[in-house]
């Protein structure tokens, strides 16, 4: 038995899915909304997430192995949580992560 894997179709990107599959425009619109708005929902708690955690393992002057141990996630998940872009995060007013200088 063979697999089929000849691609028939490709979505370019900024085009609505929903339209694609058939769905009726006033749908396929609300359905694009709901899901972008999902999106950046998932998106935002990732980012609160993360600044959270950062925030407490320098309010806890935690060093990444101690870290790791105690959230039981592999070193690189901790060097991502508390480094972006090479800057460690802290929290600030306002709840936000600012570069630490």
């Amino acid at each position: 038995m063979t697999i089929d894997t000849e691609v028939r179709h490709i979505t370019k990107p900024g085009v609505n899915l929903f339209l694609e599959l058939g769905f009726e425009p006033d749908e396929a619109e609300r359905l694009q909304a709901a899901s972008l708005k999902q999106i950046n929902d998932t998106r935002l708690l990732k980012q609160q997430l993360m600044e959270e955690l950062s925030s407490w393992i320098s309010d806890h002057h935690l060093k990444q192995a101690e870290a790791v141990e105690i959230l039981m996630v592999s070193r690189p998940r901790v060097s991502d949580v508390v480094k972006k872009n090479g800057q460690v995060h802290h929290r600030h007013s306002g709840g936000n992560a600012e570069p630490h200088r």
